[in-house]
């Protein structure tokens, strides 16, 4: 005989109902809200990713660019020689480490370690208000300073941070009397002559290729853009993995080299460090006073002969017309920037100068400045068959150094902030307006 269902049934089956329900509508609400914490979470992810790199230089000193993978191709959009994080009809610096404005302004970071004001790109952006970014790396000939640097680091932040960043309107590119042509020299000898011949430098489509194959090719910022991944783009991401790690985990990190890099040439630091000397051999008329200076200090490449001069004076030549024509668009100038030993009334007869190939370093102060004329010249004269106008910022750094130092106290090698100042001076008092 069957069984009649009873209400206890009923109430059991309506019961269980209930509870799918509710469970179902919890489950629902569950998936719901955490589908809502995902979207909101990779939202605020992303607008962090995003902002990072544009509060980056409000938020840390500036010296933190060392925690980037590649503190050289994020730097220039973190400069404070702009008013925005993307520059509108920029001027870029391009050279070496004067570009860049090392110094011992940049090692200070005083007063203000977020937003430094330290060299000749912010005394340009004050005196002409256009953004200004530099792209000088330290140890750069004429091949690097005007080709490897800006298209390098152009090439780093289109790949990385934006592919439509926007080129130079203007590129003032800096010839620094020092060693630029002693570098072009190295270059030449260590990067081109052991694939080719002497014959063929000589030759546009083989240059061409040089350029290309090694200037750029085994460059490493150049080669960082090229390896780069959706990752490398995790500005923040990357930032924090490698905080976390130094300081908790206690790793540590060293810049990656990548096949076929090719980095500075090395020089025995006893040629390239000046010396202090109880009684030095180099001394300036300052002020008034007979000032001792530091010896070994940078002068006019005289560790070059005349016909490696002539030969480095052709590099340049070379780089710069090959820089002129990757940036059509942008208005070129040149502007030269004396030896440290070329921009002081030197008190007697003889100084001692920098040599990177030899310990001879004692020269006379005749041969020195003729050096100096004798370069000058050649650099003058080449922009003006190039039709690029030519800067010399030596007469007024000259004056101002009549009054003061405008290098060290500490690093020699380059301006201190003065000295970087009365440069950004002299370039927009002799600055050409565009057309």
């Amino acid at each position: 005989m069957d069984r009649q269902p009873c209400i206890c049934d009923t109430a059991l089956q309506y019961a269980l109902l209930v509870l799918s329900v509710t469970y179902l509508k919890n489950i629902r609400l569950w998936l719901t809200n955490s589908l809502i914490f995902l979207v909101m979470a990779a939202l605020v992810y992303g607008a962090a990713e995003y902002a990072f790199v544009r509060v980056f230089p409000r938020l840390f000193p500036v010296a933190m660019v060392q925690k980037f993978e590649e503190p050289d191709g994020i730097l220039p959009v973190l400069q404070s020689s702009k008013t925005g994080f993307y520059p509108h009809d920029y001027i870029a610096l391009a050279g070496d480490s004067y570009a860049m404005g090392i110094g011992d302004a940049m090692y200070e970071q005083k007063p203000n370690i977020h937003q430094l004001r330290f060299h000749s790109a912010h005394t340009i952006q004050d005196l002409t208000g256009k953004d200004v970014m530099a792209f000088g790396l330290p140890g750069s000939g004429s091949i690097r300073g005007a080709i490897s640097n800006p298209v390098s680091g152009l090439h780093y932040l289109r790949k990385l941070v934006d592919e439509s960043f926007p080129a130079p309107q203007r590129i003032l590119l800096y010839f620094y009397e020092g060693n630029d042509l002693t570098e072009n020299w190295m270059y030449y000898e260590k990067t081109f002559l052991p694939d080719h011949s002497a014959a063929d430098y000589e030759n546009p489509a083989v240059f061409d290729e040089y350029v290309r194959k090694v200037a750029l090719g085994r460059q490493h910022l150049y080669l960082a853009a090229e390896a780069a991944t959706v990752k490398n783009r995790l500005f923040f991401t990357r930032f924090v993995e490698r905080i976390f790690s130094e300081q908790v985990l206690g790793r540590k990190f060293y810049r990656k080299k990548y096949p076929g890099e090719f980095g500075l040439i090395y020089v025995p630091q006893s040629h390239w460090v000046p010396r202090r000397s109880e009684n030095p051999v180099n001394r300036a008329v300052i002020a008034g006073q007979t000032v001792p200076l530091l010896d070994n200090l940078q002068g006019p490449s005289m560790d070059l002969s005349l016909e490696q001069l002539q030969h480095a004076a052709g590099t340049f030549s070379k780089a710069l017309a090959w820089s002129r024509q990757y940036f059509p668009e942008a208005h070129f100038t040149v502007v030269y920037i004396p030896s440290v030993l070329s921009t002081y009334q030197l008190a007697g007869s003889n100084v001692d100068a920098q040599n990177y190939f030899s310990e001879n370093t004692r020269l006379d102060t005749v041969s020195l400045e003729n050096r100096h004329v004798w370069i000058q010249s050649e650099i003058k004269r080449v922009c003006s068959e190039q039709g690029v106008p030519f800067i010399d910022a030596t007469p007024d750094l000259r004056e101002a150094a009549l009054m003061q130092t405008l290098h060290g106290p500490n690093d020699w090698n380059h301006f201190n902030k003065r000295g970087y100042q009365v440069l950004g001076e002299s370039i927009v008092r002799q600055l050409p307006a565009l057309p």
